[in-house]
């Protein structure tokens, strides 16, 4: 039976510190801003041991809003919407204790995977890389933040401390250490990343968790008309048969209002011996600027049966 979900005691800190400095004395007035996005998608999909399935569907839709104190920090909160449920993606408080020091508490992404760190409206495709499959993803926690800047040069080392996924608070579950190192130079991102759950020993929920020694690089382009992307993340001392890893490359060019991208994911989960491959190939076209994009897309998978997915998707972000 699935529990019912917990709040951390990362948020109820950021809630508490949230009320503590909005009733502070502020020098300037807090900026206010409000943003979101929603997708819509038609799908087909075949595999050979499955008949062809299809249908019209709300992914998702997200709403963020956000206040920014100059020269303190700020606060987002980020909500998404689908058929289902409301869900809270994040829920952040940022203290600035310098200009390019900051600590940020709640609930947010880990600093891991450089695909999984990418915004939704900011892929190429309409599914993320399988690297998703594996990667520590959003947990609640505390992190500080540093990002100097000198000319085409800028640095982005992250390092935090986060609640292990599922753990409650009475549980002596020990914590997640993840850290960034990301150097950009011009339109190239050099990342590297690692996290380890430290916890005590023991059997039951005091144990490791599993795939939370995670090792992470990529290589990222992105400019004006070309984006590329290459990534490995290794899931060590995973305790199975095979080391789970995921491979995920992208390259895409921007043509005027048109952009063709073409992908490729490679996943071994490590319960046995089976790859799983994927071949990603998409069309997306700026229907009225960025802010509304329809993609078309083509995926093929290999592992145990071959599967393909045809899908037509509309994204709006506002």
């Amino acid at each position: 039976m699935r529990r019912p979900p917990v709040v951390s005691p990362f948020v109820s800190l950021s809630v508490a510190l949230l009320a503590t400095s909005l009733a502070a004395p502020a020098s300037a007035a807090p900026t206010l801003t409000l943003d979101g996005m929603g997708e819509a998608r038609a799908r087909v999909a075949h595999a050979e041991a499955t008949d062809t399935l299809g249908g019209v569907e709300l992914v998702a839709a997200r709403l963020r809003a956000r206040a920014d104190q100059p020269d303190a920090g700020g606060v987002v909160v980020h909500l998404q919407g689908t058929a289902n449920r409301v869900e809270l993606l994040d829920l952040v408080l940022r203290a600035d204790l310098a200009p390019t020091l900051a600590v940020r508490l709640g609930r947010f992404k880990t600093p891991v995977s450089a695909e999984f760190l990418v915004p939704l409206p900011k892929l190429v495709f309409a599914r993320r890389g399988l690297v998703a499959d594996l990667a520590l993803r959003r947990l609640d926690g505390a992190e500080l933040r540093w990002k100097p800047a000198a000319g085409i040069y800028q640095l982005d080392a992250r390092v935090g401390a986060f609640n292990p996924a599922g753990a409650r608070p009475e549980d002596d579950a020990g914590v997640v250490v993840a850290s960034r190192l990301a150097l950009a130079i011009g339109a190239l991102t050099l990342h590297l990343a690692f996290a380890e759950h430290v916890g005590p020993d023991g059997a039951g929920p005091t144990a490791p968790l599993p795939l939370d020694r995670q090792l992470d690089a990529a290589l990222v382009w992105s400019d004006a008309r070309w984006s590329a992307h290459v990534e490995g993340l290794w899931a060590l001392d995973a305790g199975t048969a095979e080391t789970p890893y995921a491979l995920y490359a992208h390259l895409a060019r921007r043509v005027g209002a048109w952009q063709p991208a073409l992908g490729y994911d490679l996943l071994q989960r490590g319960t046995d011996d089976t790859l799983t491959h994927r071949v990603q190939a998409a069309l997306n076209r700026e229907l009225a600027g960025p802010a509304l994009i329809a993609t078309l897309a083509y995926g093929l998978t290999r592992a145990d049966d071959t599967a393909h997915e045809g899908i037509v998707q509309l994204q709006a972000t506002f």
